[in-house]
């Protein structure tokens, strides 16, 4: 569980000594998720800086699209990559036998042009993945799957410096969208403060201007980011971010 993950984490921070008082959550795609996961969670207000990269907050609307579409594409190749490619790296020569024998197999293909959907884990993996069954056969948003597993981060609170960097041509790009304008409605919302007294001492001399909404749009796809200047202009953006609101005077 990723709150519960970030409650241990951000409680081991607290307990170093030249901990400054100061946390950033930062993730690409998948990771982040798990970013705003960390500042929904009940812990969000010890995050000082978040930055989302080609990502969302919301998980739903990245399978099922708008009109019943289904994010085919996406399906396939994170649970290809995740449960298969990365499956069982008992060592480092692993991945590449399970990617050899992914091509020769023309697995990732297949699962492209097979139906029903709901056996394309099977299909990838070898077997029944228990949580995308649930997924795909109970796929309302107020379901017994999508009711907790949908919302990363509600925004109930003000969120803390966020920078989103995301794509034009990205399938999370609408979604992306809405969560910078939920980032700045949650800006008039009173803060919940939770502040140990280790991190209160630390952060004492902190400018308690409103933290800073920014978004930046790149012109590429999802999978572009691990080109040269895509890397340039995410790194451009996250550590000036980091900068701005980890540094204490």
């Amino acid at each position: 569980c990723i709150p519960t993950l970030f409650l241990t984490l951000a409680a081991t921070y607290v307990s170093i000594p030249r901990y400054n008082g100061k946390l950033a959550v930062y993730g690409i795609s998948y990771l982040g998720f798990t970013a705003w996961a960390c500042v929904g969670s009940e812990e969000g207000a010890e995050v000082d800086a978040c930055i989302p990269v080609i990502s969302q907050s919301r998980v739903r609307s990245a399978v099922f699209r708008e009109g019943g579409a289904v994010a085919l594409e996406l399906i396939v190749l994170w649970l290809y990559l995740v449960l298969r490619l990365m499956a069982n790296l008992s060592h480092p020569f692993m991945f590449i036998k399970n990617f050899t024998l992914g091509v020769l197999q023309r697995i990732e293909s297949r699962a492209m042009y097979h139906l029903p959907l709901a056996d394309v884990d099977k299909l990838l993996t070898g077997d029944e993945v228990p949580f995308f069954q649930d997924a795909v056969h109970y796929p309302d948003e107020t379901g017994p799957f999508w009711r907790d597993a949908n919302v990363l981060c509600g925004f109930e609170q003000p969120v803390p410096s966020t920078h989103i960097v995301t794509g034009w041509y990205d399938f999370f790009l609408e979604e992306a969208l809405r969560d910078y304008q939920r980032a700045l409605d949650s800006q008039t919302k009173e803060p919940v403060l939770k502040l140990s007294k280790e991190r209160s001492a630390n952060t004492s001399s902190a400018s308690s201007s409103r933290p800073a909404m920014r978004m930046t749009i790149g012109g590429y796809d999802h999978w572009a980011l691990v080109q040269p200047l895509q890397q340039k202009l995410m790194f451009n953006c996250m550590l000036p971010t980091l900068d701005e609101n980890l540094k204490v005077s």
